[in-house]
């Protein structure tokens, strides 16, 4: 049963968190924690994570990244990143439509998305990132498996999701191409 939950922070990724230097604790059963003297740099995202401590003062091994805490120019506290969709697939289905499909994990300090906007490239061969093809709202607000269907007139196009909550945008995904489908075979019946 865990005595105490240590603090760690790291600046700029979740990776980044420094777990050999702790920089506060809390009991356990407290509901928050106060970290004071810390300094937040505003347009720096700080990574905070835990690792739960025994009793006896064994720290477990597992860790758990907690939240994410940027703030303004004016110093305000902003929502949690977004992470990006992943895991995209693109294939040609039956009347020509695209089904693109993907994923949006939310790892810890991550806010959920509320919509997905969809991407294609444009005649310069770069991803348009002022002319989404489709917006997605997400289930529940959490992590999600979605699936959208898309009508284009040209392919093979390249394709890309970014998640979005309020003025909050995520990172553009990978792409995915989407071929051309191939001719239909012509059927030779012998006479």
């Amino acid at each position: 049963m865990p005595g105490q939950y240590n603090i760690y922070r790291g600046e700029g990724a979740a990776g980044n968190i420094d777990w050999d230097a702790p920089v506060g604790s809390v009991q356990a059963g407290a509901a928050s924690a106060e970290l004071t003297a810390l300094g937040h740099t505003p347009g720096v995202e700080y990574w905070y994570g835990i690792t739960a401590e025994s009793d006896s003062g064994l720290e477990e091994q597992g860790r758990g990244v907690l939240a994410c805490v940027e703030l303004d120019a004016q110093g305000r506290l902003l929502p949690p990143p977004l992470a990006g969709p992943t895991e995209l697939t693109a294939r040609v289905d039956r009347g020509g439509v695209v089904l693109l499909g993907f994923s949006h994990p939310v790892p810890g300090g991550f806010a959920a998305a509320e919509v997905f906007e969809v991407f294609r490239d444009g005649p310069d061969g770069n991803i348009d990132l002022n002319t989404p093809l489709a917006t997605v709202p997400n289930r529940a607000g959490a992590a999600a498996e979605l699936e959208v269907t898309l009508a284009l007139a040209e392919l093979p196009a390249r394709l890309a999701v970014r998640a979005r909550a309020g003025a909050r945008i995520g990172p553009l995904s990978e792409t995915v191409t989407i071929a051309a489908a191939p001719p239909p075979q012509a059927v030779v019946l012998p006479i």
